[in-house]
C-alpha cells in the first residue's frame, strides 16, 4: 500500500513539473514540426535534409525564396519552442537586403496577414541610406505577427557594417520555460 501511495504522489509530481501544454496539442510551428515536439520528431520531420546536430539543437541548409538559409531548431527539455531562418544573402550591395526585406515581408503578409507590429528605423540624416544605418547599428526594419500559439519576427538588424535578415519563430508559451531555465542556471551559478 505504502508503494502504491508513494508511486501516485511520484506520479503527480512528475506531472506538475511539465509545462502545461504538451507537444499534442499545439497545432502551429514551423512548416510540418509542431511546437513541443522532441528533437528526435522534429529530425524526422526533415529527415532528407543535411542535418547537423549539436547534440542539444540542430539546423540544416536550404534554399527559400531564391536565397540560402540556414534553419535553426531550438529546443528546451526536448520540446521545440523556436525556430530561426538565417538568410544568407551573396551581395556586397547593401541596398539588397532592404528588398529581400521587402519581399519577405509580403510572403509572410500574404501568409499571416498585417503585421501587429512594423519598424522601420534609418538613419535620420537623408544623406544615409537606411541599407547602411542598419548595417552600423542605428537602425532596423522589424515586422512581428501574432497567431494563437505563434510569434513570427521578420527583422533585417546590423552590427560592424554587417547586415543580419532573419525570420523567426517562437512559442512564448514555451519561452517562458527557456527564460525559467535560463534564470536557474544564471542563480546556479552564483
Amino acid at each position: 500500500m505504502k508503494a502504491a501511495i508513494c508511486l501516485i504522489i511520484s506520479v503527480i509530481i512528475l506531472l506538475l513539473t511539465i509545462p502545461c501544454k504538451s507537444q499534442d496539442t499545439f497545432t502551429e510551428g514551423y512548416k510540418t514540426a509542431k511546437w513541443g515536439m522532441s528533437k528526435e520528431q522534429v529530425k524526422s520531420e526533415f529527415k532528407d535534409m543535411p542535418i547537423k546536430d549539436d547534440g542539444s539543437n540542430f539546423n540544416f541548409p536550404t534554399t527559400i525564396a531564391n536565397e540560402d538559409v540556414t534553419v535553426m531548431f531550438f529546443f528546451i527539455h526536448d520540446m521545440l519552442y523556436q525556430v530561426i531562418l538565417g538568410f544568407e544573402i551573396n551581395t556586397s550591395n547593401k541596398n539588397k537586403y532592404i528588398a529581400h526585406f521587402d519581399s519577405l515581408e509580403s510572403l509572410l503578409i500574404e501568409k499571416y496577414g498585417k503585421p501587429s507590429k512594423k519598424v522601420r528605423r534609418g538613419s535620420s540624416n537623408r544623406y544615409i541610406q537606411d541599407a547602411d544605418a542598419i548595417a552600423l547599428g542605428e537602425g532596423i526594419y522589424y515586422n512581428e505577427w501574432n497567431t494563437k500559439e505563434s510569434q513570427i519576427t521578420l527583422m533585417l538588424s546590423g552590427d560592424k557594417s554587417e547586415l543580419n535578415l532573419g525570420i523567426y519563430y517562437l512559442c512564448p508559451a514555451l519561452e517562458k520555460e527557456k527564460k525559467k531555465q535560463d534564470k536557474t542556471k544564471a542563480k546556479d551559478n552564483l
